[in-house]
């Protein structure tokens, strides 16, 4: 498991042995991501995450042992590698550089080896490989650079940029009482290692944690600062606390701990350590008990202590250790006593404060079960078949119940602490009677297991639980009815309400079951997900709050059950709740004595404190009024100056402020001269642009003149090409339908070809079966060979195990008469015991191998059987096959005329689009055109009027000198070299031929890439198209009927928009309308559309561009079964209508903010053109207008 917060990756296994790692996010818990690996491993060894969260990294097992590297979030894979070497060497660990933020780094830590890698051009590549004489156990980073090794014998390695620095010899100073001998002699191996701000801390398998800084010396080495020694049992992880200040340490019997960081190291202080939370148990939790008066509980393990929680506040309050193991106990209703059964005998206890004192005990053996009864008066003992009932006060026997024939398995009281319920081993139930002292009801069940009953709250019955899930209820008379349940019981308690049945279950899952008393019937149950392996006791408080668990993983598990139900709590329940218990307490005398001693000698002590800082209070006191003093002389003297200092600048402001308002009535009189001159000069320009304003007007109208008969001419050449088009389609249509008898006549010729190639299929098939039978039994005998192969082999390893026996006998004989070379044969005794383990082992294997080729032999007989019976299924389906093709083959012909037929009608409409479309563009780029005609004849006139005011400027400064004829020979010289010798400077074109390169340039290019963008969106259409005509085919003939009666509503709609057209031409005609007509057609009919989105063809269309577009039309429409055909007979008409139409140009222009196409059509004989508006609102386009 790897914490990143607030992510939480965590590595685990499926039951079909799939390794897998779950991301959890903390705050949103139903947020997760599964990660899967893809070799044959069966488990991820270490996970970590990457520096920015967004990466995760996991080293998988053996036999691969592949690195993997996520993008966690998008569940991408972005790297695999194989980290183990060719003979698969043992990987351990591996470490992200967290201290390297522009890269992702990895070190992955082998048995003898470190291997670091890095993340580059989306692959691990690896960096350093090192190896080491020592067998290494972890690692970690320390900077960007190094890292830390720690091995198995004490030793701590320290590496940098690949390169072996020094070593650490981690020697420990133990305390012989506490060490084992073991510990002593051999070296302690360092389980794990973390760095901090300040150094590094380790933990070894004697449960010590060593915490180093770097020393002061130039090198930055280490050195120790402290060891903590917690307990005996091994560290398992390390990790730096939130507030980085100290560690968390988990050990192997489940205890964690907090440990303060040393920082001085001058100052030898021990900062020691402390639980995390409490000390919890180091094994299964045997036995449970609760009490009313206090909030504790009581468990027994299997680590030999008893533990006594308290739930109201959370913690231990007593920890008692013993030499043997407790097996039962029970806790007194009034909190302070407690009974605990061992195996050889039974004692009552008093609770302290912080112990538990023995005061009577018993020689009773194989108790099992002991418990008190719930007034506290009675407790009952197990022993054998038989109960012994004491008196809870005189100890004495008050009634030994004999009446089992078999070990007793578990008694109960009831509510009154009259009755007692017993069950034996062989399922037999009996209910005892105290005070009379008599057995009142009996009933035996052979061959039924009864593992835990309740009486209810009125002890009018008693439900029982079964091992095999059933709840049994009983009265006085005998069986009232069952409750069947679909997993086992093993405990069973019930609510002082008695509506409520809580059971438990042996893999950890708590049932609550509602029942109806009235008619003892279910009403309904769910389950709580609360220990992860067998639960061994179960109670329930006294209020109905709260259900106590506890089970095999150590665990004592509490959960409110008000608020898992749908009843609510009340705020005056949970009041009393807190009344209710008492805080009584028991303390022996010498103890309260030794207490009472020390709080006498503490509040002497804070007398005396007391004392003392009283007189330092005075002391201060009279200091401070003398300071106060001191301070007050100072701050008047201080008040005083700050007066002299403020009256100065106030008169120093005042002699200021006269002299800017002068200075700002001076600027305010010249800027007011600068502006009227300003004005003037305004006035004459602007006079002088409105007169170029009014010419330029009069040139527009003149054009737009122009414009509305040229409109008018294309108007005209449109209406003779549409009757010469339809004339011309005609012909084709009587072309088309020779083709299709064509066709006709090739599907009869495929008919015959399908026959005689299903005739083939059905002797290939016999010949195919007869071959994989003849496979399979080469196969069949080759295993047996194998097989007998096998058996001779683990023959001889039977015969070498003999031998290595004797081998290991004569070894020990030599070794009772060879005292000095005891060392050296213990080594090779341990190697001679690993091999036998091998040799045995392999035995196992080839066992299992000749097991799994028999299985294999029959397997192959089976499939041998089933090919039979599937060449009978496949003749069957061939003859189904044969009647189900005909009626198809007659559907298709049908089709394939439709499509045909709708195919031409396609090709029509498309042709038709593409020249309104040229049309259109053709007048868009003739307006483009008289624009730039515009903008430079503006750009020429702004040209010469700043060369005017040049002239005017020299002519001014020369007339300035007329009196000088020195100075004026000076000026007429440089006004004939600066404007007669450079003539070039009156040509505006040559000034601004880059920027007219540069226009020309960018306009060609934008039409070129036009241009490519359109021939590849051609190219992809009709790969995509190729694909897809297949699958289509059927889709088509339904499309092709809804197209037929598109193209009747389009003629009409087309028919209304040619009326409306015209009625906008009349009132266009109108001389009221003609300004407003001039600016509207400025804005639809010719926008100002970038260049960018235009495509201009000014050539005529050759032969080959023409039969290039209507291939790829066709090419979406046709099927590829009708392509091939119909080739030659496409191009001879292609080529008729081309002749025609050879010297025929076109226009096309997109308006992309209007969504509509510009056809312009020019005929270079009339010099006419034809301009269509085309709107692209759908999939088919439609006309708009015609101008």
């Amino acid at each position: 498991m790897e914490v990143c917060y607030p992510y939480v990756a965590v590595a685990l296994r499926t039951s079909e042995n799939i390794p897998l790692i779950e991301v959890f996010d903390v705050n949103n818990p139903k947020k997760k991501k599964i990660l899967y690996g893809n070799d044959s491993s069966t488990e991820f060894i270490d996970v970590a995450f990457s520096n920015d969260k967004a990466c995760i990294l996991a080293q998988s097992g053996e036999p691969d042992w592949f690195l993997y590297f996520w993008l966690w979030n998008k569940g991408k894979k972005l790297s695999v590698i194989k980290t183990s070497n060719n003979y698969g060497g043992e990987i351990l660990q591996i470490a992200v550089n967290n201290y390297e933020t522009s890269m992702v780094i990895i070190s992955v830590i082998g048995s003898s080896i470190l291997r670091v890698y890095r993340y580059v051009e989306n692959t691990l590549k690896l960096v350093n490989q090192v190896r080491t004489e020592y067998r290494c156990a972890c690692h970690t980073w320390v900077s960007k650079s190094r890292v830390i090794i720690g091995t198995e014998n004490e030793k701590i390695l320290v590496y940098e940029n690949g390169e072996f620095i020094s070593i650490i010899d981690h020697e420990l100073t133990l305390n012989l009482s506490n060490s084992s001998p073991e510990q002593i002699t051999n070296p302690i191996k360092i389980n794990a290692i973390v760095p901090f701000s300040t150094g590094f801390a380790i933990g070894n398998g004697s449960g010590v944690i060593s915490i180093f800084e770097k020393a002061e010396d130039s090198q930055g080495y280490y050195k120790k600062n402290h060891d903590e020694i917690l307990e005996t049992s091994s560290v398992t992880s390390i990790a730096v606390h939130v507030n980085k200040k100290g560690l968390l340490v988990t050990l192997k019997n489940r205890q964690v701990y907090y440990i303060q960081v040393y920082v001085d190291i001058e100052k030898n202080i021990d900062q020691g350590f402390e639980y995390l939370i409490q000390p919890f148990h180091n094994g299964s939790i045997i036995d449970m008990d609760t009490c009313i008066w206090k909030p504790i509980i009581v468990t027994c393990s299997s680590d030999k202590t008893i533990r006594i929680w308290n739930y109201q506040e959370n913690f231990v309050e007593v920890v008692k250790h013993y030499e043997f193991d407790p097996v039962c106990l029970s806790l007194h209703p009034n909190g302070l006593f407690l009974l605990v059964g061992f195996h050889n005998s039974i004692k009552i206890m008093t609770i302290l404060h912080n112990d538990l004192y023995e005061h009577w005990s018993a020689n009773i053996i194989g108790c099992k079960q002991c418990i008190f009864s719930h007034g506290g008066q009675f407790f009952a003992i197990i022993h054998g078949s038989t109960i012994q009932i004491y008196n809870s006060w005189t100890y004495n026997i008050v009634w030994i119940v004999r009446g089992h024939s078999s070990k007793i398995r578990y008694i109960h009281w009831s509510k009154n602490d009259f009755q007692l319920f017993s069950s034996d081993v062989e399922g037999t139930i009996c209910v005892w009677n105290i005070p009379d002292k008599k057995k009142e009801n009996t009933l035996t069940l052979p061959g039924h297991q009864f593992t835990s009953a309740v009486f209810t709250p009125n002890n009018q019955y008693i439900y029982i639980t079964e091992s095999s899930g059933k709840i049994w209820k009983f009265d006085d008379k005998g069986l009232v009815c069952q409750i069947p349940q679909n997993i086992e019981l093993n405990n069973l308690c019930i609510s002082n309400s008695g509506n409520i049945l809580i059971g438990s279950t042996n893999f950890g899952v708590i049932r609550i079951i509602y029942i109806n008393k009235d008619n003892n019937q279910l009403i309904y149950y769910y389950d709580i997900n609360v220990h992860s392996g067998k639960i061994t006791k179960l109670a329930i408080s006294n209020d109905d709050n709260l259900i106590f668990s506890c089970g095999d993983d150590g665990c004592l598990a509490i959960t409110n059950l008000r608020e898992n139900s749908t009843t609510i709590v009340n705020s005056n329940q949970k009041q009393k709740s807190k009344r209710y218990f008492s805080e009584e307490m028991l303390i022996k005398k010498p103890d309260l004595q030794a207490k009472t001693e020390i709080i006498n000698k503490l509040t002497k002590k804070v007398n005396i404190m007391i004392q003392k800082k009283d007189e330092e209070l005075e002391n201060k006191k009279i200091e401070n009024e003398e300071q106060m003093k001191a301070l007050n002389e100072n701050y008047e003297k201080d008040v005083r100056n700050c007066e002299l200092v403020s009256e100065r600048i106030k008169s120093e402001l005042t002699e200021n402020n006269i002299k800017y308002q002068n200075t700002l009535h001076d600027n305010k009189e010249k800027k007011e001269k600068e502006i009227n001159d300003i004005k003037k000069n305004y006035k004459t320009k602007l006079n002088n642009e409105n007169a170029k304003y009014k010419k330029l007007e009069d040139d527009i109208e003149r054009m737009e003149i122009n414009w509305k008969e040229e409109i008018e001419r294309i108007k005209e050449q449109h209406i003779k090409k549409m009757q010469y088009l339809k004339d011309m389609y005609l012909k084709k249509i009587e072309d088309k339908n020779q083709e299709i008898a064509m066709l006709k006549q090739e599907i009869k010729d495929n008919d015959s070809n399908y026959k005689e190639s299903l005739v083939e299929i059905d002797d290939n098939i016999e010949k195919d079966t007869l071959k994989i039978q003849y496979i399979y039994e080469k196969k069949i005998i080759q295993e047996k060979e194998l097989l007998e192969k096998v058996k001779l082999e683990n023959i001889d390893m039977k015969n070498q195990y003999n031998e290595i026996i004797k081998e290991i006998n004569f070894h020990k004989q030599n070794l009772a008469n060879v005292s000095n070379e005891e060392k050296k044969l213990q080594n090779i005794i341990h190697n001679l015991e690993n091999d036998i383990e091998n040799v045995k082992q392999e035995m196992n294997n080839r066992d299992d191998t000749i097991r799994e080729k028999e299985k294999r032999i029959y397997d192959l007989q089976k499939k041998n059987h089933e090919l039979e019976k599937f060449k009978f299924v496949l003749e069957y389906k061939l003859t189904e096959l044969k009647k189900q093709i005909e009626p198809r083959e007659n559907e298709l012909l049908k089709s394939n005329m439709q499509y045909s037929q709708m195919s031409d009608e396609l090709h029509q409409y498309q042709y038709q689009y593409i020249l309104l479309d040229s049309q259109k563009k053709n007048v868009q780029i003739k307006y483009y055109s008289t624009k730039d005609e515009f903008k430079e004849y503006n750009d020429i006139s702004n040209f010469y009027a700043k060369l005017l005011k040049k002239i005017r400027q020299k002519l001014n400064e020369a007339k300035d000198d007329m009196e000088d004829p020195r100075k004026l020979k000076k000026h007429v010289l440089e006004f004939h070299h600066s404007f007669i010798d450079n003539f070039s400077m009156f040509d505006p074109y040559k000034f601004d031929e880059e920027k007219n390169m540069m226009k020309k340039y960018n306009f060609y290019q934008c039409s070129v890439d036009m241009l490519k963008k359109k021939i590849e969106n051609i190219e992809q259409q009709r790969d995509s198209e190729n694909k897809n005509t297949i699958e289509e085919g059927n889709i088509i003939i339904s499309e092709i009927n809804n197209l037929r009666k598109e193209v009747i509503e389009k003629r009409i709609e087309i028919g209304k928009l040619e009326k409306e057209i015209e009625k906008y031409n009349r009132q266009i005609s109108s001389q009221a309308h003609r300004k407003l007509y001039r600016r509207s057609e400025k804005l639809k009919l010719l926008p100002d559309i970038p260049r960018d989105n235009s495509l201009v063809v000014k050539e005529p269309i050759k032969e080959s561009n023409v039969n290039k577009n209507k291939k790829s039309n066709k090419a979406s429409t046709l099927h590829k079964e009708e392509k091939m055909p119909l080739f030659s007979i496409q191009q001879s008409k292609k080529n008729e209508f081309n002749n025609n139409n050879n010297k025929l140009e076109f226009n096309i222009t997109i308006d992309s903010k209007n969504n509509n196409i510009l056809v312009c059509d020019l005929d270079n004989n009339t010099n006419n053109n034809n301009t269509n508006i085309i709107q692209r609102s759908g999939p088919n386009p439609t006309l708009v207008s015609n101008v």
